[in-house]
């Protein structure tokens, strides 16, 4: 029997605000409280100590675990990397989430198979652009050692700016009365209905015909945002839609410009939390990496004027293109914007429709590939940002 093999087309195609200088700057940070002074308890917040302290300096390590200590949580201060995953499922267990505390080469990301072994030899792995290889944060929630994450993970990558990991973990909490936003492919009606499940009141663009600029200069405005878009793995800094004569523009940095306090995000685009240059399959090495910058990329720029959290992908996104849509990415994106409409935090939102997706997979599909598709939609979603 032949093996299914799958096709992927992928289109590849700012403004940054600056942090406060100096004296002005250190003032600011030290006035910040964790999650805007919200109660925050049973959190534990890990890094590689001498690595961040490398990226940020001394002066942002110490607002950063002030601002944890101060909270009532715990800031686990790794010293080997390498035994990361041991140390935190000794300390975390009564945790009832992981807070990584940098970018992936102060602690690094599983360079992550997600496919069963079993199943690898069944599938032309070719046809995926990540070859179902994706970075993954999901053991660092592994607390009992068997290879399971047993509590959500989120990550505020550093920038390699005090200022940013200072007022990523600042973040408000998300209010569905802030209202809702979202910009979809043409292609990809299915994202209707997923924005209908998004709390509060807001427009759903669609693109082509509609295009960046329709939104306008920093037009994005806090609240609920979903973006159901082509992305890029060497373009982190806009999003595209297609029409008839290809490829639109849908979103990019300028768009991104005012205050985003308390905002959630979900990106269903390819590479849409892809925080550094290089994708995990063709990374040398979990070190070998780019970090990239909030003028590289539309996730992290979202989290430094103020989101509480980025959900998206680290490898290429899969949607379903046919009715009913119950399948490939469909289900985590209803799953998660279900959870947060009824209070959850982000990245236990994004935990809980993983465990929905676990439940119901392959959710009426039957083919290898099909199988294949399912694992990495389960596997490459990920928590940027506070996340609680």
């Amino acid at each position: 029997m032949g093996v299914p093999s799958v096709t992927i087309r992928v289109d590849i195609g700012g403004v940054s605000t600056e942090a406060p200088h100096g004296g002005a700057a250190r003032a600011d940070e030290e006035r910040l409280q964790l999650g805007a002074g919200r109660p925050l308890a049973g959190l534990l917040f890990a890094t590689h100590a001498a690595g961040l302290r490398r990226k940020i300096g001394e002066a942002g390590y110490q607002t950063v675990r002030r601002m944890v200590e101060e909270s009532g949580n715990r800031l686990l201060e790794i010293g080997d990397p390498d035994q990361a995953f041991a140390d935190i499922g000794r300390t975390g267990r009564d945790a009832r989430g992981i807070v990584l505390l940098g970018d992936y080469d102060v602690l690094p990301a599983q360079v992550y198979d997600v496919l069963p072994p079993d199943l690898r030899p069944r599938v032309a792995t070719r046809n995926d652009p990540d070859q179902f290889i994706v970075w993954s944060d999901q053991r660092y929630g592994d607390l009992d050692g068997d290879g399971l994450g047993e509590v959500p993970v989120s990550r505020v990558p550093d920038c390699a700016s005090a200022a940013f990991v200072a007022h990523a973990l600042a973040a408000d909490s998300h209010r569905p009365t802030l209202g809702k936003f979202g910009s979809r492919n043409a292609a990809r009606p299915f994202a209707e209905n997923v924005f209908r499940g998004i709390a509060g009141n807001g427009q759903l663009l669609v693109s082509g015909p509609q295009a960046w600029s329709d939104i306008g200069n920093g037009g994005i405005p806090s609240g609920g945002t979903y973006f159901m878009l082509h992305g890029s793995d060497v373009d982190g800094s806009r999003f595209w839609g297609e029409d008839e004569g290809g490829s639109v523009e849908a979103v990019n940095l300028d768009n991104l410009g005012g205050r985003l306090a308390g905002a959630v995000a979900l990106a269903g685009c390819c590479w849409g939390a892809l925080t550094v240059e290089e994708i995990a399959a063709r990374a040398a090495s979990h070190w070998d990496v780019t970090p990239r910058t909030p003028k590289t990329s539309i996730a992290l720029r979202m989290l430094e004027l103020g989101a509480l959290a980025f959900v998206g992908c680290t490898g290429a996104h899969y949607s379903p293109l046919s009715p009913p849509f119950g399948y490939f990415g469909a289900p985590i994106h209803e799953s998660f914007w279900r959870a947060v409409a009824s209070g959850a935090a982000p990245a236990q939102a994004l935990f809980d429709a993983k465990k929905t997706y676990i439940r119901d997979m392959p959710h009426g599909l039957q083919t290898p590939a099909e199988w294949a598709i399912e694992y990495k939609v389960l596997r490459q979603f990920t928590c940027l940002g506070l996340g609680w």
